[in-house]
């Protein structure tokens, strides 16, 4: 990120005026977009090409330093105006030396852009969008898709939300190499739900904190095994194994553990079912960590139904004979968003996502006027 503070002689100039002397390859159709995508602000706001600045004024641009050398320096500005044309973005065409789409960074993101659309379009018919507005989409994941990649091969929700964003045309390949919009909480991959994720630098900005100061509340179903009669907040500690990939829960801080972590989870129950012995409950999460929901209520003896890490072998077994249960039975089902300027649409909105099958396949729909 590009930060300059308006001086006294710069103050009374607009905007775009001065954007051009700072980015002087750059063409006016791209510093406009950018202004209206909040790629560059203006004192943390959005801001028009025709802004007057002011003295004190603090100008952000988001770009890569990349971006930024090519967009300030001006190198071989003579080949250009001989060789090529400047297309809108301010880049050579023809013969020029600047062109994204003459080199091997363009060709790259010319492949990773066929990548994403061909993404977006395999999972177009499975992930539905439950809201979105110009900087956020919250998004419903079913079980079995990755959040984001693990490996180099992967395909995850990240790769579908730019993928979307490219055949939506509300991003284009010069935008990409700017910024990647960006999933911002993490769901397992047997997990299905809402996730969040920001179209934009801001709504990644605004969703990161909102889940870091936990001023965000979302909400779990779950069906665990055994009976649960009344709502309780438990507490512990929680280190990962990382060898196993597992999390472990004490009762006491591990001072051993350089990233052993305090949790907090609320749940109170919905319905039992006594056929089953399961119960279906409703989690808050108070703090989030990694497998927090799942080895916490392991811990307390009410693992979840078909959870291989930390479930109970012989109850999943049960649970995947009668009802082809192979993965955990957790679901997020509900984000409430809390009251702030800065969200626009989502201020005070409720996401629900709808419950899965595999719920209704086990337990009907016992629960559904509690729900």
């Amino acid at each position: 990120m590009y930060q300059k503070i308006v001086s006294t002689r710069e103050e009374g100039q607009r905007l775009d005026k001065y954007l051009h002397k700072i980015l002087p390859e750059a063409g006016n159709g791209f510093l406009c977009k950018m202004l209206r995508k909040k790629s560059i602000t203006l004192n943390d706001k959005k801001a028009d090409a025709g802004d007057k600045i002011c003295y004190g004024d603090v100008l952000k641009i988001y770009f890569s330093d990349d971006t930024l050398s090519k967009f300030m320096n001006g190198s071989n500005d003579d080949d250009c105006s001989k060789n090529g044309n400047r297309n809108s973005n301010g880049n050579c065409n023809s013969n020029g030396n600047r062109s994204n789409t003459d080199n091997g960074a363009g060709s790259r993101l010319k492949e990773e852009c066929l990548s994403y659309r061909n993404c977006y379009k395999k999972f177009k018919d499975k992930i539905d969008i439950l809201f979105e507005d110009e900087d956020i989409v919250a998004a419903d994941k079913p079980a079995g898709i990755l959040s984001q990649k693990a490996e180099k091969t992967d395909v995850s929700v990240n790769e579908w939300l730019i993928g979307y964003m490219l055949e939506s045309g509300e991003m284009d390949e010069d935008e990409l190499s700017l910024f990647r919009p960006s999933v911002c909480n993490r769901l397992d991959r047997n997990t299905s739900g809402i996730i969040l994720c920001g179209k934009t630098i801001t709504g990644e900005q605004i969703l990161s904190e909102m889940l870091r100061e936990r001023t965000l509340d979302k909400y779990y179903l779950a069906a665990v095994t055994g009976r649960i009669d009344k709502p309780q907040e438990i507490k512990g500690y929680l280190s990962k194994n990382h060898r196993t990939n597992k999390v472990v829960i004490t009762q006491t801080h591990d001072n051993e553990s350089a990233d052993s972590d305090e949790i907090h989870t609320y749940y109170r129950p919905l319905s039992y079912d006594k056929d089953n012995d399961a119960t279906i409950i409703e989690v808050k999460l108070i703090t989030g960590k990694t497998h927090q929901i799942r080895a916490h209520l392991s811990s307390v003896g009410h693992p979840l139904i078909g959870d291989v890490k930390y479930g109970n072998e012989k109850r999943n077994r049960y649970f995947r004979d009668r009802y082809g249960i192979r993965s955990q039975m957790l679901h997020c089902s509900r984000v409430e968003f809390p009251e702030d300027e800065r969200l626009k649409e989502a201020s005070k909105v409720v996401i629900l996502s709808p419950v899965p099958q595999k719920f209704v396949s086990v337990f009907g729909n016992i629960y559904e006027d509690r729900y």
